[in-house]
C-alpha cells in the first residue's frame, strides 16, 4: 500500500512540473524584486548592521569572560580543598607570620593578616608552599582558639584578568568549606570542615 502511494505521488508530481518558460518568468520576477528592495534600502542600513555586529562581538567577549571567570573561581575553589584534604606536613612551623613570610621568600607578594580573622582567636601553626591554578600560593596552617580546630588559610596573587571576585563568598567542595575572599590585591580563602 504504501509503495502504491508513492508511486501515484510520483506520477502526479511529473504530470505537474513547471515548464522552462514558466521557470524563467519566476526568476526574472525575483530578481527584479531584488533589485527593486536593494534600490529602496537606506544607506543607514549597513551602519545599522555594522552596530548589530559590535554589539553581538561585545556580547560574546562579556558572555565568555564571565564564564572564564566562574570556570577560574570553580578550579581554583576545588584545588583549594583538594590541597586542605591532602593535609601535607608545613615546611616551616611557627606561630609567628613574619618568620613564615621570611621562609616562604620566593612568593610575589608578601604574606597578610586577613583582618576577616582577629589574631585573637586565630593561631598560626605553620605554613608552605603550594600551587593554585599554576601559580605560587602560600598554604597556611591555623588554629582557630575558640574551637580548637585547625584550619588552611590560603593566599594567592589575584590574577589580572580576573575581575569582580565577591567581596566574600562561601563554597562547598569535595567535603570542604571554603570561604573565599578579595583582601589588598590578594585572593584569600579558608578551607575547613565548618568554618
Amino acid at each position: 500500500m504504501t509503495q502504491r502511494l508513492k508511486e501515484i505521488i510520483k506520477e502526479y508530481y511529473e504530470k505537474h512540473n513547471l515548464s522552462t518558460t514558466l521557470l524563467l518568468q519566476i526568476q526574472n520576477i525575483q530578481k527584479n524584486l531584488y533589485s527593486q528592495y536593494n534600490s529602496r534600502r537606506r544607506p543607514h542600513t549597513h551602519w545599522a548592521i555594522a552596530a548589530s555586529a559590535v554589539v553581538l562581538l561585545f556580547g560574546s567577549f562579556v558572555f565568555f569572560n564571565t564564564t572564564s571567570h566562574r570556570t577560574y573561581i570553580a578550579e581554583l575553589i576545588s584545588e583549594i580543598a583538594y590541597n586542605h584534604n591532602r593535609n601535607l606536613e608545613m615546611e616551616i612551623k611557627s606561630n609567628s607570620l613574619k618568620e613564615i613570610a621570611s621562609y616562604l621568600s620566593r612568593l610575589d607578594f608578601p604574606l597578610i593578616h586577613p583582618a576577616r580573622l582577629p589574631q585573637g582567636n586565630w593561631e598560626m601553626i605553620g605554613g608552605r608552599y603550594c600551587s593554585l591554578k599554576g601559580q605560587f600560593a602560600a598554604q597556611l596552617k591555623l588554629q582557630n582558639k575558640v574551637n580548637q580546630k585547625n584550619y588552611t588559610l590560603y593566599q594567592i596573587e589575584k590574577p589580572h584578568g580576573i575581575k569582580n571576585i565577591a567581596d566574600f563568598s562561601e563554597h562547598f567542595a569535595k567535603g570542604v568549606k571554603v570561604n573565599l575572599w578579595l583582601e589588598r590585591g590578594l585572593i584569600l580563602a579558608l578551607a575547613g570542615d565548618d568554618i
